[in-house]
């Protein structure tokens, strides 16, 4: 008479195997942004408004207790804390401080399994985001001659609207700049002026951008601490060496020169007849054409000799340039 108790004592066991298999309750299925992102400060700061995430289980319930890992992915600076499991509504927040440098700077909340959440933040150094240069250029003159130019940059925040008062400190390798450091303008420009060289004696005019005394390519740079992209802003201008001929009546003076790459040599006109320079040799600059006074300049940027003459005298009036590598 024990069988049918027996029998009731293994349905019941039976029973109690059943259930959700063990995975221990609802599980992460999404993760979203839930506050924080877009946000604008200083470099170096700490973020006005908390990071903040929202996670939810397959049935879209908000889901307490589940780990959520922040880390910063770009722009340096910091997160705090990087773990943090979410809260009773589902929520897990952490602070983020900008690195040191503008522009946009990101930061991510991951939660494992799940693709994550990215958090996009401007930093500004003194308002701005961006330095251009904006120089009317190429600049080019004479070593030691004098003519005063402008350099210029613009500085602009992340809606690229100019920014005064930001301090650019400009420099002048084997040169001089008129400032060292110059704030921006209520334009948001930043300006020095230069002067390709001085003469020995007294000085009256001050020295704002010298140019040294080799040939070629030399710069000066303009910098924001701190700004992306580019922000090292370089300027190139060229020196050139000069040579001169005189046209006098019916001859050059002198009749050859011999000068390195990348000279200007120029042709003036003293007397009172009409001469002309053709050259006679390929790859010469371009002809200069008939003239009774004042000047005219080629610049040689090829080696080699080149060949010239006066059509109108062609027997008296002969020269050529040679041009040293």
């Amino acid at each position: 008479m024990r069988f049918p108790r027996l029998a009731t004592l293994a349905v019941v066991a039976l029973c109690a195997c059943g259930g959700d298999g063990g995975s221990g309750g609802p599980q992460a299925a999404s993760i979203a942004l839930n506050a924080g992102d877009n946000q604008v400060a200083a470099a170096g700061a700490a973020l006005p408004e908390s990071l903040a995430v929202i996670v939810k289980d397959n049935a879209n319930a908000v889901l307490p207790g589940a780990l959520v890992t922040w880390s910063v992915t770009a722009g340096g600076g910091s997160v705090s804390p990087t773990t943090r499991t979410t809260d009773a509504a589902g929520i897990a927040k952490t602070r983020r401080t900008l690195g040191p440098n503008a522009g946009t700077q990101t930061a991510r909340a991951t939660v494992s399994g799940l693709a994550p959440v990215n958090f996009s933040a401007v930093s500004q150094i003194q308002g701005a985001v961006n330095i251009a240069n904006t120089t009317t250029g190429p600049l080019t003159d004479s070593v030691l001659a004098t003519k005063a130019e402008s350099l210029d940059v613009l500085v602009t925040n992340q809606l690229a609207a100019p920014v005064q008062g930001v301090a650019v400190a400009w420099a002048a390798p084997g040169g001089t700049v008129s400032g060292s450091s110059v704030a921006t303008s209520a334009t948001g420009h930043s300006k020095v002026r230069y002067t390709y060289g001085t003469t020995a004696g007294a000085q009256t005019a001050t020295a704002q951008r010298t140019l040294g005394s080799g040939t070629g390519d030399q710069t000066a740079t303009a910098t924001a601490s701190g700004l992306p992209g580019t922000p090292l802003v370089t300027f190139t201008t060229t020196a050139q060496l000069v040579a001169s001929i005189t046209i006098a009546d019916n001859s050059f003076s002198p009749s050859d020169v011999t000068v390195p790459l990348h000279t200007t040599v120029t042709w003036s006109w003293t007397g009172v007849n009409t001469h002309n320079v053709t050259f006679t040799t390929v790859g010469a600059p371009a002809n200069i054409g008939n003239m009774t006074t004042g000047s005219a300049s080629r610049t040689f940027d090829t080696a080699g000799t080149f060949q010239f003459h006066c059509t109108i005298h062609p027997s008296l009036m002969t020269g050529s340039v040679t041009v040293n590598p």
